[in-house]
């Protein structure tokens, strides 16, 4: 709402939870704003009965974050976009999944946040635990979580 091609906006992906799709973003963002900045939701990697997911295999994994890439590059070709602004963020398995793609890739973001999501495990997500120091991340549960007792 209100673009100005003449204003460099921070970037939100978003990766859904479980059981929905790319299409949940408008949804999740009035939550957020409706103006200064740009949103973007590549859809997981893993079809579901209803829906899709973040599956956490090695293959999945891989599979997301190129898919990540891919729609941060979509979003640049076409929005003036701040370089240093984009922010990776998910609910539940998404949540996992973007904490997973920003610890691999921490160049790539400014911040990164998982709501109600696990923390990853397995297939070393703090192998770059020293390219981490400066990247903010932000975790978050409600008292009805499932992945965090209160």
């Amino acid at each position: 709402m209100g673009y100005e091609t003449g204003y460099d906006y921070p970037l939100i992906v978003w990766l859904h939870g479980d059981e929905c799709d790319e299409h949940s973003l408008p949804k999740v963002m009035q939550h957020i704003s409706l103006r200064n900045f740009v949103a973007t939701a590549p859809r997981g990697v893993t079809e579901l009965p209803v829906g899709y997911g973040w599956e956490q295999s090695v293959e999945a994994i891989d599979i997301a974050e190129e898919a990540v890439g891919d729609a941060i590059q979509s979003a640049s070709e076409r929005f003036s976009l701040h370089p240093q602004k984009v922010f990776l963020a998910g609910s539940g398995s998404g949540g996992t999944m973007a904490m997973r793609i920003a610890l691999r890739r921490p160049e790539w973001f400014a911040g990164a946040a998982t709501l109600d999501g696990p923390l990853p495990a397995g297939n070393q997500p703090l192998r770059r635990v020293n390219d981490l120091r400066d990247l903010p991340l932000l975790l978050s549960s409600s008292r009805q979580s499932e992945a965090y007792s209160e």
